[in-house]
């Protein structure tokens, strides 16, 4: 079967079975004629077989006729073979088969005995073999027998006829099943084709492409469903790979470029020792300085790259209990220690809020805002810091009243390395990791962050966090802890 197509092995299939059919049906009806018509000419011998026994009463002397058996016509027209024999097996009387004015040949006539009673059917041939024969044998000892017969030549033409039309009826029904079969079979198939089609179209390269979804309730209507949502997510694997192959194509040359700067400087300020325009005293200590600088600031981003990569690994985080009031007040009270003059409000619930999660990771996403706001804004700008709940989520809050971002800046300040302000130097400006470090850190504890910003209206970042089930054993900062952490910062 290989190398057929699946058309043709239907159409054939359809046509053998329709063949067999035939075949099976021909069998039963030319058997059924058969015993019919054999039925009729047995009826036909019975009703000829009363009259005829009548020459057969005892004392009945064959007729004086010159030579053997003399022909008579006896007990009705000679559409019957019927022959007279006496108890002792002799023919007395012979009544042909006639055909208008022809005498059929006599049948071939089994051999009888007298003594055994009985009447049986044999089928026999004429003596010449022209003419097939049914015949009715009655023998009754001391009387004589009496043989019957009619031909089968009807019943043979008959069904030789039928067999004929059976077979060319067969046949022309073949022909119109085939038709009809391959139109059929050609239109149920047709959503296979297209199917094969939009396969070779995908396989071109063109993974937009979807197959003709068909009624959901048929085979085919499934096989569409099914290939459409497998092609969907295969076009999307595809998008995400290459998405991810820019992503990484760019992170490596950003971070290159990152590494450069303070590689560069380094090796200049160890050239210049070298070659000895660096002096023993201030130079000498300004050069170790700067190459101990930007040594530290390469380390910082190295580190925040190697966070980066366990991030992006989708290992899932500690689980254990943190309360974010004590973060807040953690993260604000580090903030105000670097930049004492910044006006940092804080709006924080009087009770705990817990979350599962990893401690050092979520204080150093508030930590990455609330440097954020110290780097990009200027210190006279006021931020406030809020924690509220919302239904099943902590909502934690950073906003400032700085100058704000374009919305077209706003969109991409969680990307990696993207600053906001292509003019900012980077010792100001840093490596633009922050942001991305704060949206995968969150992003692993299953929640989300957002930003809201627009010129002169200062930024909004919210940051949206699972509330842990309570209850929740667990270790908590107390609230005169916290409140006098955030109280002696807001005093001053």
């Amino acid at each position: 079967m290989k190398g057929i197509s699946l058309r043709t092995r239907l159409v054939a299939g359809l046509l053998v079975l329709v063949a067999a059919a035939l075949v099976v049906v021909g069998i039963v009806s030319v058997t059924a004629l058969r015993s019919y018509l054999y039925d009729q000419v047995d009826e036909q011998l019975d009703r000829a077989s009363g009259p005829g026994l009548g020459f057969l009463r005892p004392g009945l002397a064959p007729p004086a006729v010159p030579g053997s058996t003399t022909s008579n016509r006896g007990p009705g027209p000679n559409q019957l073979y019927i022959e007279l024999r006496t108890s002792a097996g002799e023919t007395v009387r012979v009544f042909p088969l006639e055909r208008g004015s022809v005498q059929e040949p006599a049948p071939k006539v089994p051999e009888i005995d007298p003594t055994v009673p009985g009447r049986t059917h044999h089928d026999v041939g004429a003596v010449d073999g022209s003419l097939p024969y049914r015949l009715l044998v009655v023998t009754r000892p001391g009387e004589g027998t009496a043989i019957f017969g009619a031909s089968l030549q009807g019943v043979q033409d008959a069904t030789r006829r039928l067999i004929l039309v059976e077979v060319i009826a067969g046949f022309g029904v073949l022909l119109l099943v085939g038709i009809f079969a391959t139109a059929f079979v050609r239109l149920g198939l047709k959503p296979l084709d297209d199917m094969a089609d939009t396969a070779g179209a995908i396989a071109a390269g063109d993974l937009t492409q979807r197959v003709k979804e068909d009624d959901p309730r048929t085979e085919v209507g499934r096989l569409g469903g099914a290939l459409n949502t497998m092609l969907g997510q295969i076009e999307g694997a595809f998008a995400e790979r290459t998405a991810s192959q820019e992503r990484l194509r760019r992170f490596v040359a950003d971070a290159g470029h990152e590494l450069r700067t303070p590689l560069t400087s380094i090796r200049g300020y160890s050239e210049l020792y070298r070659n000895g325009a660096v002096t023993a005293g201030e130079p000498l200590d300004r050069a170790m300085s700067r190459i101990e600088s930007e040594a530290g600031r390469m380390g910082v981003l190295v580190d925040d790259l190697l966070l980066l990569a366990r991030l992006d690994q989708g290992r899932a985080p500690a689980s254990d209990p943190v309360d974010l009031v004590a973060v807040v007040a953690d993260c604000v009270y580090d903030a105000l220690a670097v930049e004492p003059d910044r006006q940092l409000a804080t709006a924080v619930p009087d009770h705990p809020v817990v979350v599962l999660g990893d401690a050092l990771r979520l204080h150093q996403v508030l930590a990455n805002l609330l440097a954020n706001v110290r780097v990009h804004t200027p210190s006279a700008a006021s931020a406030e810091v809020g924690l509220t709940i919302d239904g099943s989520w902590a909502v934690l809050t950073v906003r400032d009243h700085g100058p704000g971002m374009e919305p077209e800046v706003a969109e991409h300040v969680f990307e990696r390395f993207f600053r906001a302000d292509p003019a900012r130097t980077r010792q100001h400006g840093g490596a633009g990791l922050g942001l991305a470090i704060v949206a995968a850190i969150v992003e692993t504890h299953g929640g989300s962050v957002t930003l809201v910003s627009a010129v002169g209206q200062g930024s909004n970042f919210m940051v949206r966090l699972p509330l842990a089930p309570a209850p929740i054993p667990v270790q908590l900062t107390s609230d005169s802890q916290v409140t006098a952490m955030l109280g002696a910062h807001a005093q001053r």
